[in-house]
């Protein structure tokens, strides 16, 4: 009788354990998504400022992000 209530106990704690590593893993995941998300917004917000320079053939007169001055 001792030794099932110790098993459920040990079958409880290892559930627990489990959970609390989906919840850990998905707060990474999510994480992960949104600075993705971020750093793609960049890229299309330079994208979409190259896209207007070489629509009206003019140079930038400030650099934004990907150009190296010597």
């Amino acid at each position: 009788m001792e030794q099932t209530k110790v098993e459920k106990q040990r079958q409880r704690e290892v559930e627990k354990l489990k959970n609390k590593e989906a919840r850990s893993a998905k707060i990474i995941e999510d994480s992960k998504v949104r600075i993705e998300a971020k750093r793609s917004k960049g890229h299309f917000n330079v994208e979409k400022k190259a896209d207007k320079f070489r629509s009206t053939n003019t140079m930038p007169t400030k650099c934004f992000g990907m150009c190296v001055d010597k």
